[in-house]
């Protein structure tokens, strides 16, 4: 029945085979190379509303594999926990139900715990999968919805996007204390201080940018364009990665996603560019020793 489950298309569209890995398909396979980042079992998030594109979806399926043997199955509990217009009754098929008893038969039976719960995973994620597909769920639907909202509202940024933006380039040394944001001068690479530093170092205080987007001609390329006191200092390309790298940050601190080894050379050319010595005239200087910050004054004279 895993087998004959892997035609099912709510499964086989992602790739999800009982004898070929997903991973292994797309590598093959060009559409799957495409669907498989879209498998909603890679992004199942807690929460009870699959119509709202920025809610979590999946509580109602943890909570279907919670119920007591004697209370039903985990197929009947996400039969009765979805809403009478759900478009979930009408996916559900008698192979569902059947492999639901077939599932429910194999806990019973004796059988050792790593079987048990590799089973449990795989249902698990066939359910999911059902469950997602029916309600029109995509992987990282967040995300996707973001980037759309910010490709129709270019030159302006989504509210809800412009403080995980900034937390992202320009992350504050202690979220939960002073609010500076400080840029190393002599380290290999431009990663701001954050926390306690082991030892002194001349570090740039910079200023919060100015975000704003610019939409290329007629297709789906944005570009984030990064300012300081109206002056431009940056553009780079505002896609995917960039979008879920920034709403992983979270009431200020840097969120981190499987995407950092794409968006860290960006950022890194973000930051970078504020370091510029046309940039730096009239910057405030700073030495961060520990967890405190000494200010140095910088001074002008006349050329003579």
């Amino acid at each position: 029945m895993r087998i004959l489950s892997a035609l099912r298309f709510n499964q086989s569209i992602f790739g999800a085979g009982e004898r070929t890995s997903a991973q292994e398909g797309s590598m093959r396979d060009p559409v799957l190379k495409l669907l498989v980042p879209a498998d909603p079992v890679r992004d199942a998030i807690p929460g009870s509303h699959p119509d709202a594109p920025d809610e979590g979806w999946a509580t109602p399926i943890s909570d279907a594999f919670a119920v007591h043997a004697s209370d039903g199955t985990p197929l009947q509990s996400l039969i009765d926990s979805a809403q009478g217009n759900s478009p979930f009754h009408a996916v559900v098929t008698d192979f569902d139900r059947r492999l639901d008893e077939a599932f429910g038969r194999l806990l019973r039976s004796q059988i050792t715990e790593e079987k048990r719960l590799e089973a449990t995973g795989w249902y698990g994620a066939y359910l999911t999968r059902l469950y997602a597909v029916a309600h029109g769920i995509s992987a990282f639907r967040r995300e996707v919805d973001m980037l759309i909202r910010t490709w129709v509202q270019s030159p302006h940024l989504p509210d809800d996007l412009k403080s995980p933006l900034r937390t992202l380039i320009r992350p504050k040394r202690n979220p939960a204390g002073y609010g500076s944001s400080l840029l190393p001068l002599f380290d290999s690479r431009t990663e701001p201080i954050t926390g306690r530093t082991t030892t002194p170092k001349l570090a740039v205080r910079v200023k919060e940018p100015e975000l704003s987007t610019d939409r290329q001609g007629q297709g789906d390329q944005i570009l984030l364009v990064i300012a300081t006191d109206g002056t431009t200092m940056s553009r780079v390309s505002l896609d995917f990665p960039l979008i879920r790298e920034a709403m992983a940050c979270v009431d200020d601190h840097v969120g981190l996603t499987d995407l950092v080894d794409v968006t860290a050379p960006r950022l890194e050319r973000i930051r970078a560019s504020r370091l510029q010595s046309s940039h730096l005239h009239g910057a405030e200087f700073c030495l961060a020793d520990g967890d405190h910050e000494v200010q140095i004054t910088q001074r002008y004279t006349k050329e003579s």
